[in-house]
């Protein structure tokens, strides 16, 4: 589901906010459109449940709820757009690299050059990760193809900061239960 309120677009066309849609194809499961976004809290990152992190504010996050074994679903919120997909776990690692990407950005969390990136196995989930002007600068893709030759689907990109240090070693530890709790019983921790 990707929904869109009040788009705001600056003079060149790109959206304002650091939110960018692009929808070729949006519809909610129900198909009956757009639907309003559930209320956040305003904690800037923290452990929702058990099985579920959420990086970001209550304006701006990413929320990944595991939804059995073998996927989470990722909600991107960010300006009054709203963008749902399940993402499946690598088969060979569950979402351990996941873990293991963000484990890797707060052991680093006094700054890296470039550009850091984790993508799911079917690349409906994409992370890059920056270090500039002393915080965690990520761009979060999350995109969805549709069926057939020529049909797009759709795609949601927003930029979200967090602070380096603890908010950032939270989310990393947040994380890790995430993985754990998605990790296929047939497969040892």
């Amino acid at each position: 589901m990707i929904s869109g309120h009040n788009a705001a677009r600056n003079s060149d066309g790109s959206a304002k906010g650091g939110v960018e849609a692009d929808t070729h194809q949006a519809r909610s499961q129900s198909g009956t459109g757009t639907q309003p976004a559930p209320a956040t809290s305003r904690t800037p990152v923290r452990m929702i449940s058990m099985h579920t992190v959420q990086t970001g504010s209550s304006g701006d996050s990413l929320r990944l709820t595991s939804n059995g074994p073998y996927h989470v679903t990722a909600e991107l919120d960010c300006a009054g757009l709203t963008a749902t997909r399940d993402v499946v776990h690598n088969y060979a690692s569950g979402f351990q690299d996941l873990a293991d990407f963000f484990r890797r950005l707060a052991d680093d969390w006094t700054g890296w050059s470039g550009q850091r990136v984790w993508e799911s196995i079917e690349h409906d989930l994409h992370i890059d990760a920056r270090h500039e002007f002393q915080h965690v600068q990520l761009r979060i893709t999350l995109r969805h193809d549709g069926p057939g030759w020529g049909n797009e689907g759709w795609k949601a990109r927003a930029d979200l900061t967090i602070e380096p240090g603890e908010e950032l070693a939270r989310v990393a530890s947040d994380i890790q239960v995430l993985a754990a709790s998605t990790r296929p019983e047939d497969r040892p921790a």
